[in-house]
C-alpha cells in the first residue's frame, strides 16, 4: 500500500483541526470561520477559481469581472460557513436538533 501524499495529508489535517474547531466554538464564531476559510479558498489559495470565475462569465455574460469576482467569493463564503455548519451538526445531540427544527407547511404536505 502506498504512503498518502503530503498534499493528501495536510488537507486532512485542515479537514481535522476545522472539525474540531467547530464543535469547540459557538455558532456564530464557528461560522464566522468558516466564512474566513471559504474566502481564503478563493484567494490567495484559489481552490477552482478560474473554473468558478468561467461558469459564472458563462452564466451572467452581461455581468462585469468585478461582479465576476465578487459573487464567486460571496459563493465561497458561504460555502465555507456552510461547512463548519454540517460540521457542527455532526455533534448536536438528537433533542437539540429536534429542538431547532421549525416546521412550515406541513398541513400541505399532508394535504
Amino acid at each position: 500500500m502506498t504512503r498518502p501524499a503530503l498534499r493528501h495529508r495536510l488537507e486532512y489535517l485542515a479537514l481535522a483541526g476545522a472539525a474540531a474547531a467547530a464543535r469547540v466554538l459557538g455558532e456564530r464564531p464557528a461560522g464566522r470561520l468558516g466564512e474566513w476559510l471559504g474566502r481564503i479558498g478563493y484567494r490567495p489559495i484559489g481552490i477552482r477559481r478560474s473554473i468558478v470565475e468561467a461558469h459564472l462569465r458563462h452564466a451572467f455574460p452581461d455581468r462585469s469581472d468585478a461582479w465576476v469576482r465578487a459573487t464567486a467569493a460571496a459563493a465561497y463564503a458561504h460555502l465555507g460557513r456552510e461547512a463548519m455548519a454540517l460540521l457542527r451538526l455532526a455533534s448536536v445531540d438528537r433533542q437539540e436538533l429536534v429542538r431547532r427544527t421549525r416546521v412550515s407547511g406541513l398541513h400541505q404536505l399532508r394535504e
